[in-house]
């Protein structure tokens, strides 16, 4: 017999799930003769990334019998973060197996709850923020309408044009053909081993470099000039510090904010893998300023150009002001242009070339069979 007491929290999460934190989880009869059908969200909350549980919960629910719900269940524990992972799941399953919900609508059944943020050393990620990263992804066509299918395991797609990989073994070899079917074009490490990359035949780009050799800003730079000269897909190679770098590739491509960002990231990779200690914040700050650059590139858009009206006809021939007096116009675009480029924020500059940025950090390029890159001159990126 199992009274009320043994369990905690009991949600209705839609018409096919059933949330339950127990305290004493009872036997699978229990289950069956109430037409429920356990599922123990415990084991997988660690080391699987939130949109894999999600797929993996909805196979559950096609195998499910005419008339059964399935009961997520986990267990009453001291850690605060088990019902945090728990609820992130379903609700970012509400809300890509629901396709009419808004984020709101997602996180209905679970606003009664407390809910701690996810916390790190020096970060705080809310579940909202998750869900709201998931929506964003829907919306800019990373989340497949087949999303039920479930990839190849090692690899996880954050946008059409990026990838990420951990570590495999000492060779890529057997990524290979992975690569060759999706297109990629370029391997990007930022995390060893470094591979041995004479003989492939897609481009390997080695930016390790020491934690203080550069600054956040300038390898954010040099990862976007990276991912955006390439012409077909970019493989990251590594799931720590190259998250923060990816979210900046977010907030500076596709529009995410912030939060979006850190969410979205948060929901493709395993709870157990480690980011960067300043993850979130450092997303804060350069969103900060990408802002502040839109804003004054559309100040000076709507900024009037005025021009004189004099004309001066000699001969049939009609002279402006401009040519006579020299056009104040052009002089306060020029003004206005040199000190937008004094005020440069570092991390929003593109570097030279990728041999001179490589050189610098001590690693190593390999273009192989594809195309060369012509050196670039310092040019800031626009957002």
């Amino acid at each position: 017999m199992v009274f009320a007491w043994d369990w905690t929290q009991r949600i209705l999460v839609s018409d096919k799930i059933v949330y339950v934190e127990w305290r004493h989880e009872p036997s699978t009869t229990w289950f069956y003769a109430r037409g429920l059908t356990s599922f123990d969200l415990d084991g997988h909350l660690l080391d699987t990334s939130t949109l894999r549980l999600c797929q993996v919960i909805e196979s559950h629910v096609h195998l499910l019998r005419p008339g059964h719900q399935l009961c997520v269940s986990v267990r009453t524990s001291t850690d605060s973060s088990v019902r945090t992972r728990a609820v992130c799941v379903l609700a970012c399953y509400n809300l890509l197996h629901h396709h009419t919900l808004s984020v709101t609508d997602a996180w209905i059944p679970f606003d009664s709850l407390h809910i701690v943020p996810f916390f790190d050393r020096l970060s705080c990620l809310h579940v909202l923020d998750c869900v709201r990263g998931v929506d964003k992804a829907r919306a800019c066509g990373f989340i497949p309408p087949d999303h039920h299918h479930v990839d190849a395991p090692p690899f996880t797609w954050l946008s059409k044009k990026v990838l990420t990989f951990p570590s495999p073994s000492c060779t890529l070899d057997t990524f290979m053909p992975y690569f060759h079917a999706h297109n990629v074009t370029l391997i990007l490490a930022l995390h060893p081993p470094v591979y041995c990359f004479d003989t492939l035949d897609i481009e390997y780009m080695d930016l390790i470099c020491p934690d203080d050799m550069h600054s956040d800003d300038i390898m954010l730079g040099r990862i976007l000039d990276a991912i955006e000269s390439t012409p077909g897909v970019v493989a990251v190679h590594g799931l720590h510090r190259i998250r923060t770098f990816l979210g900046g590739y977010l907030m500076r491509t596709h529009g995410f904010s912030a939060a979006e960002a850190a969410g979205w990231l948060h929901a493709t990779h395993p709870y157990n893998v480690d980011g960067d200690q300043l993850f979130p914040h450092m997303l804060r700050r350069w969103h900060a300023v990408l802002d502040t650059s839109t804003d004054t590139r559309r100040d000076a858009d709507a900024r009037p150009r005025s021009s004189s009206s004099l004309k001066i006809n000699i001969g049939g021939i009609s002279f402006g002001s401009s040519l006579l007096l020299g056009s104040s116009t052009t002089k306060s675009q020029d003004k206005s242009t040199l000190s937008k480029k004094k005020n440069v924020p570092p991390q929003l500059v593109k570097t030279s070339s990728r041999s001179n940025d490589v050189a610098e950090c001590g690693g190593s390029t390999s273009r192989g069979h594809s195309r060369e890159r012509s050196l670039k001159t310092a040019t800031p990126v626009q957002s």
